[in-house]
């Protein structure tokens, strides 16, 4: 019975231990998200890049291969395909092949949000934007 127990601690341990890094992953991921999205709005409302456009470039550049890689070690596929989508689409709109909308980055990134939820266990109901914007 001893040995169950303790089988059974270990384990739980081990869970709860690969839940929170997946939070902290997906925390981070989100984190990089809005960041890129920021810089992309202001370009958009200002009509001018940051004087520090290449360090900001930089930094999103080095976090989503971080992000991927912590991804790869914990999400599931359907998770890895949601960021790849949007990080394709960031990419583009980056690199001129795709103009920036609002909208259209908006949904690849509830659609990454919304595969997170499933993985996690919040609700496997997606969420949906109802604004007007």
């Amino acid at each position: 019975l001893g040995e169950i127990s303790n089988n059974l601690d270990i384990y739980k341990e081990k869970h709860l231990k690969g839940h929170a890094d997946k939070l902290a992953t997906y925390r981070l991921a989100t984190d990089v998200v809005v960041e890129i999205l920021g810089d992309f709005d202001q370009v958009r409302t200002s009509g001018h890049l940051p004087t520090d456009v290449a360090t900001r470039w930089d930094r999103f550049n080095r976090n989503r291969m971080k992000v991927y890689g912590y991804l790869a070690m914990l999400a599931p596929q359907s998770v890895m395909d949601a960021y790849d989508a949007l990080m394709d689409h960031i990419l583009d709109v980056a690199s001129n092949q795709r103009n920036y909308v609002w909208s259209e980055v908006r949904n690849l990134a509830i659609n990454m949000l919304n595969e997170i939820r499933k993985d996690i266990g919040i609700d496997p109901a997606p969420i949906e934007y109802r604004g007007r914007r």
